[in-house]
């Protein structure tokens, strides 16, 4: 069992200031938002406390120009640091790096209390993931989405190099092109060797310590000889279980497996291949897998049920509220109506003041036209100061009483106003009450239909009754199907087993096609006649042939065990109509210190014309997934990291990667980070358990927002 990746605590690194924890505590966890809102942030800083600063910045380590003066702390913070729980066999190791002043210090603390730090943690990570390299992490455990990018590049040497990156052999190309860059002078000539020498000491120091460890894992097993032989006994034992087991439950062998040679090296993904498809025809599996799928469709009739009843009750709330505060429509509409008799009667009060203000203003200009201004000219009466005594009388009672009136005539107005509107707003609730009602109905009918649901019958009393009917049934199903599981989980660690070894020797045979970079005699001459430039150019460029050579054979030994999965996952993922079968093809490029690769199809027709940048991307990804899978139980690590893996993907291509993802997250962790809404939308789909974790609003200051989305 490699190690699990339990939660990471990160605080002032990159996107990130405050101290922030994310749980990792399920096989498929996704990082999703928005672009810069700390995704990658995320995924790097898990890198960074592995790795240290020395291995994750800059482009000479990761191959990503992107890495150039690349930093760490947040500009707004002074120091930061990043702490990982790591769990293998039931120990926990919480690994913190910190970062400030420049140095990075690393402390290491185990389940037990006790803690370690500085070259000791370092030591002690290396031991833990048996000096697994940062090249072979980038390579089989996080893919980093500027690779990606890279090889969707119309460029074939950008492309190339990034292919190489991926296949893990871009240390051999960069040493390639390196020897052919330089021309070493006099004593520099010396120290340029033993760099190469020391480099190849230090690749198979570290092979040498993965074959250690992993016999020593096997030794646990009860195996103490790993060889072809022992493979090969191993592999018969697998044939007789799969053969007695087909026997047993009524089916024949498939006509691949049955035909397999045990010596091959596609007998372990055949015999695997052939579990899987025994599996399906357990009688109780299928049926199984029936309950599971009808009780995953219960379950979301009951949410969407109790979601649309819980908008309606929503609204309905929100209509007897306001009827409580405002009264319903009737009784808007009737002080609406009484609001505009009140005005009307007031309009009529000033259309008659106007009518006597009228035969005041005649009376008074007729007085002001005579001589005798005191006689009235409507009774003849005399009256001393009448003119003057009129105006009086008019200014005060006319103007006072009309602008009291006015002032009644807009508060009225404003009032009508309220009412108006508080009648819009009612209808607007009852037109939302309308549209939540008849969806609700709509979905009750939709599920009476689906589910044979009659009218009498409470839908959702019905359904939990259906849900509690499966789970009973799923229950029963699984008690019987155990001992069948039993026997296939028995067949499956033979098959561990079996491809264990296939890795160790796979290691061994590796390790020796890089010692012969060292026999050769071209090695030999080139230490003995260092001081003959010329020579020594001529040797230097054979020793390049002698690596470009390894290069080629390791990436066309990964090929040779990958390149069926590579191939299997690439038809998942695109479904190309014209393309059947993929075949990749490894060329030495002189001129680059690299490979050259070739893409064909089952007819050997030559497939870069056609290839669009999705299938580029899907060809990128299917690469590194059966990278990831290669090694199995020989991963120090049992999560992979996926970083944007959906650009430039189509969606039917999006739903055939999460297929495969699914499969994957059976035997380990899977940690997504993506903006796509569609790709979110399918992992929502899978089977295994998750978490989903959206970025958004950040900020330099305070870094990403990050809230947990509950999925059913």
């Amino acid at each position: 069992m490699g190690l699990k990746l339990k939660s990471a605590i990160i605080s002032g690194f990159r996107g990130f200031n405050p101290e922030v924890k994310i749980d990792f505590n399920a096989p498929v966890v996704v990082l999703y938002g928005e672009n810069a809102t700390g995704k990658s942030s995320t995924l790097n800083a898990i890198e960074w406390c592995l790795f240290g600063s020395s291995e994750v910045v800059g482009e000479k380590n990761t191959g990503i120009r992107e890495r150039i003066d690349w930093e760490i702390i947040n500009r707004n913070a002074e120091k930061c640091y990043v702490e990982v729980e790591l769990e293998k066999d039931g120990q926990v190791y919480n690994i913190r790096r910190e970062k400030s002043n420049g140095r990075d210090n690393i402390y290491i603390r185990f389940s037990d209390g006790g803690k370690i730090e500085g070259k000791k943690a370092q030591e002690e990570i290396n031991k833990l993931i048996g000096n697994f390299s940062f090249r072979d992490f980038m390579t089989c455990i996080y893919q980093h989405q500027e690779v990606i990018r890279y090889i969707l590049t119309e460029e074939p040497r950008k492309r190339d190099e990034a292919l190489d990156r991926l296949f893990g052999f871009s240390d051999y190309r960069n040493i390639s092109e390196a020897i052919k860059k330089f021309s070493p002078k006099g004593d520099e000539l010396e120290k340029k060797i033993d760099e190469i020498k020391s480099w190849i000491n230090s690749r198979i120091d570290a092979l040498n310590e993965i074959i250690k460890r992993r016999k020593e894992e096997l030794s646990k097993k009860g195996l103490s000889r790993v060889d072809e032989k022992e493979r090969i006994s191993i592999a018969k034992q697998i044939k007789k279980l799969i053969e007695d087991f087909c026997s047993e439950i009524g089916a024949d062998l498939s006509e691949k497996f049955s035909k397999i040679d045990l010596e091959q090296k596609e007998f372990v993904d055949v015999a695997e291949e052939e579990i899987r498809r025994l599996r399906k025809l357990i009688p109780e599996e299928r049926k199984l897998n029936e309950l599971v799928r009808r009780k995953t469709k219960i379950n979301h009739y009951i949410d969407e049920y109790d979601d649309l009843n819980k908008k309606r009750s929503e609204v309905k709330r929100k209509i007897d509220k306001f009827v409580r505060e405002n009264g319903d429509d009737k009784k808007i509409k009737e002080k609406v109506k009484q609001i505009e008799q009140t005005i009307e009667a007031l309009e009529d009060q000033k259309e008659v003041m106007n009518l006597y203000a009228l035969i005041i203003e005649k009376v008074m200009l007729y007085l002001e036209s005579v001589e005798d201004k005191d006689i009235c000219p409507v009774c003849g009466t005399r009256k001393k100061g009448l003119l003057i005594q009129l105006k009086k009388q008019w200014e005060k009672e006319h103007k006072e009483k009309f602008e009291k009136i006015n002032k009644e005539i807009d508060s009225l107005k404003k009032e009508l106003k309220d009412k108006e509107r508080l009648l819009k707003d009612y209808e607007r609730l009852i037109d939302d009450w309308k549209r939540a009602d008849e969806g609700f109905r709509k979905y009750i009918n939709k599920i009476r239909g689906d589910e044979k649901i009659s009218e009498r019958e409470d839908v959702r009393r019905k359904l939990e009754k259906i849900l509690s009917e499966l789970e009973s049934e799923i229950e029963r199903l699984k008690k019987s199907t155990s001992e069948k599981t039993a026997r296939i989980e028995e067949i499956e660690e033979k098959i561990k087993l079996c491809k264990d070894i296939d890795e160790i020797l796979k290691d061994i045979a590796l390790r020796e096609k890089i010692r012969d970079i060292v026999r050769t005699q071209e090695w030999k001459k080139l230490k003995e006649l260092s001081d003959d430039f010329k020579k020594f150019v001529d040797d230097v460029e054979r020793i390049r042939d002698a690596i470009l050579r390894a290069t080629k054979d390791g990436v066309d030994e990964i090929i040779s065990n990958a390149g069926e999965k590579i191939s299997e996952f690439f038809g998942e993922i695109t479904s190309h109509p014209k393309i059947k079968k993929i075949k990749i093809k490894v060329e030495q490029n002189l001129r680059s210190g690299g490979n050259q690769y070739k893409f064909y199809d089952e007819n050997d027709e030559n497939l870069l014309p056609v290839l669009s940048q999705g299938n580029f991307n899907s060809l990128a990804i299917s690469i590194f997934l059966a990278m990831s899978g290669m090694t199995g139980q020989k991963m120090p690590f049992d999560f992979i990291m996926l970083d944007d893996p959906s650009q430039s993907l189509g969606f039917q291509e999006k739903v055939g990667l999460i297929k495969i993802l699914d499969i994957i997250a059976k035997e380990k962790d899977i940690i997504i980070a993506t903006m796509d809404s569609e790709l979110l939308d399918e992992i929502k789909k899978m089977s295994s358990e998750k978490k989903i974790y959206k970025f958004y609003k950040w900020t330099p200051e305070k870094g990403p927002e990050i809230n947990e989305e509950i999925v059913s």
